[in-house]
């Protein structure tokens, strides 16, 4: 079994341990059962998730609300994600749902193949784009406390941020675009068929352009994000507790009207809490895996990333 399309790479598991062998088969199977629900689940989430993000933008593009730059930024986070979900779904709908696991296709039209292709680097930008717009928010949000007038949250900044990350992750998500390669698949019923693989520049130079992408991957577009959010996150929960102790001194403890501020703010804590170990759970983890080349064999499905 290769795993690996590049002489001399740092081996991750040993391949002659059948303990190594095992826990890897073991890992595969759980995949591939999950695998038989996954594409009804993504369609449940996609739905739901692009129907939440449309009240989501319907509430914050208010007259009174869209005049903060954080619930603009909140506005385009949304955008960007019902996109993101669309995409997938359509992805989920033509390569999982329409096929026959047990008889896949040799490839498919060109015209499919250009959108997976397209699905992949766009549903990598746009999730790039939202992480990062989130650390924008934390950022705004934290001064906005911290300063009661902050310009930061009042002057029209929302579309000016969005432009100009936009343009950064685009450059950055250019090697993610060369790895890919179109090619011809051949097919017995003589029809003109196309497949996804790793394209032979990303090959060159013992993988550079392959391991650069996976890199920049990891540490761009998951673990600066992850540790800028923690830094604004610990620091906007820092201020809150900051602000308690103040309202505290100010307003009598034993008040019903403190009490019910009170309560608002430790749920508004615990929210925030729980909204960072889910961030961090779901994206720190995909930023730490080491560059693995994956051998693409088998079926023209098994070529798509």
């Amino acid at each position: 079994m290769s795993l690996h399309l590049c002489s001399g790479d740092f081996e991750l598991f040993d391949l002659t341990n059948n303990d190594t062998i095992h826990f890897i088969t073991t890992i595969l199977q759980i995949s591939s059962t999950y695998g038989i629900v996954h594409k009804y689940i993504a369609l449940v989430i996609c739905m739901f998730g692009s129907v939440a993000n449309a009240m989501h933008i319907f509430v914050l593009t208010r007259p009174i609300m869209r005049k903060s730059s954080v619930n603009q930024l909140l506005s385009i986070i949304a955008v960007c994600d019902i996109c993101t979900m669309l995409s997938y779904t359509v992805y989920i709908i033509r390569f999982d749902v329409m096929i026959d696991h047990n008889n896949p296709p040799p490839g498919y039209q060109l015209k499919w193949v250009i959108f997976a292709i397209a699905h992949v680097v766009v549903s990598i930008a746009l999730h790039t784009i939202t992480l990062y717009l989130c650390v924008v928010t934390a950022y705004m949000r934290y001064f906005s406390i911290k300063k009661f007038e902050c310009r930061l949250n009042q002057t029209n900044l929302s579309c000016f941020i969005f432009i100009i990350t936009m343009i950064c992750v685009a450059v950055l998500c250019i090697p993610t675009l060369l790895v890919h390669e179109i090619r011809r698949v051949e097919n017995p019923n003589r029809e003109i068929l196309y497949g996804v693989q790793i394209s032979e520049l990303s090959l060159g130079s013992t993988c550079f352009l392959f391991k650069l992408n996976l890199w920049l991957t990891g540490i761009f577009f998951k673990v600066i994000p992850c540790v800028l959010l923690i830094v604004f996150t610990i620091a906007l929960l820092m201020e809150l507790q900051n602000n308690r102790r103040k309202h505290r001194v100010l307003v009598s403890g034993n008040s019903l009207i403190a009490k019910k501020r009170e309560s608002r703010r430790d749920r508004t804590t615990l929210m925030l809490v729980i909204l960072l170990a889910v961030f961090l759970c779901t994206e720190l983890p995909q930023g730490e895996r080491k560059p693995k080349l994956k051998k693409y064999t088998g079926n023209a499905r098994n070529h798509f990333l």
